[in-house]
Order: structure tokens, then C-alpha cells, then sequence
């Protein structure tokens, strides 16, 4: 992201794994513990890790390390993006995003 940033491109982190929210529980003796819930995200299943505009066109990158391999939403997602004009790209290391 600072990459793009620099270069003079619009980018930003969205977040589609999610978030955890601490709530006060009180029981029954009158103790009050913090319970810990998993909100999931809003963002439509498939959406890139990143979305940016370079020179006018959308981009969406899709960052993934080791073994990990593209899900059938995030290829949907893909698809939907390149019949728009738009670039999604999965992306595996440095070198490969800088291309």
C-alpha cells in the first residue's frame, strides 16, 4: 500500500476477515466478565485485500503467502472485476506485485 501511495495511486486495506468485540456479561453470583464475540465482516465474500486506482483504472489485489490458493468467491470476484475493466490480481511475492 505505501508503494502505491508513493507512486501517487489511491489505495486502501479493506478488511474482510472481520472483527472481534469484547462484551460485559454479567452472571448470575453478580460477576461481570468480559466475553469476547467474532463480528464477521460486511464486505462481500471474494473482495481483495487491497483496492486502489492506478492512472484512472481500478485495481484489486488479493495478497497470498505459502500454499494458500484463491477461493471460488475471490475468482467470482475476479471475474466480476475484469468484465468491468478493472485489474484483480492475486499476488504471491514483492516482485510479482511490482511487475
Amino acid at each position: 500500500m505505501n508503494f502505491l501511495k508513493w507512486s501517487g495511486h489511491r489505495a486502501t486495506r479493506v478488511n474482510v476477515s472481520g472483527r472481534l468485540i469484547e462484551q460485559p456479561e454479567k452472571q448470575a453470583s453478580g460477576v461481570i466478565l468480559g466475553t469476547k464475540k467474532w463480528m464477521h465482516s460486511m464486505t462481500r465474500k471474494g473482495t481483495a485485500d487491497i483496492s486502489s486506482t492506478i492512472h484512472g483504472r481500478s485495481c484489486m489485489f488479493e495478497i497470498k503467502s505459502g500454499r494458500d490458493k484463491p477461493r471460488e468467491a475471490q475468482l467470482k470476484e475476479q471475474e466480476l472485476e475484469r468484465s468491468a475493466g478493472g485489474v484483480y490480481e492475486f499476488i504471491y511475492t514483492p516482485e510479482q506485485f511490482l511487475e
